[in-house]
């Protein structure tokens, strides 16, 4: 996979959030799109219409229903976690990490809560 869409309300939240994540930067920014792009992963950030938006819940749940998870390829879940924490999202504890072969993978779900996976190979 090369990219993932993720339909966001809050589009300057969720591109500060994803860049912080994966130390990426954000590209061909618009009030529609953006792209948050590093040397592993990239995501583009689409707007949710605003006939559509709900609104962000007052605390972030993660949304466990949803169909699909990202896995984002990082260098340190550690690290991660927390740029996560002090961007709105979470990333569950060491207790909650697997491991299959040579890859540590972790859950957690961004500040909308759209769940998404991290991997440490």
């Amino acid at each position: 996979m090369t990219t993932i869409v993720l339909w966001v309300e809050d589009l300057p939240l969720a591109s500060n959030f994803y860049c912080n994540l994966l130390a990426a930067d954000a590209v061909d920014v618009s009030n529609e799109f953006v792209r948050v792009t590093s040397a592993q992963n990239e995501v583009l950030l689409h707007a949710v219409p605003e006939k559509y938006r709900v609104g962000l819940p007052d605390v972030a749940r993660a949304r466990e229903e949803a169909v699909i998870k990202p896995v984002f390829s990082i260098d340190s879940i550690d690290l991660a976690r927390q740029a996560v924490a002090e961007n709105g999202g979470v990333v569950y504890g060491v207790d909650k990490e697997n491991r299959y072969g040579s890859t540590t993978y972790c859950d957690g779900f961004d500040p909308e809560g759209n769940v998404f996976q991290l991997a440490q190979r």
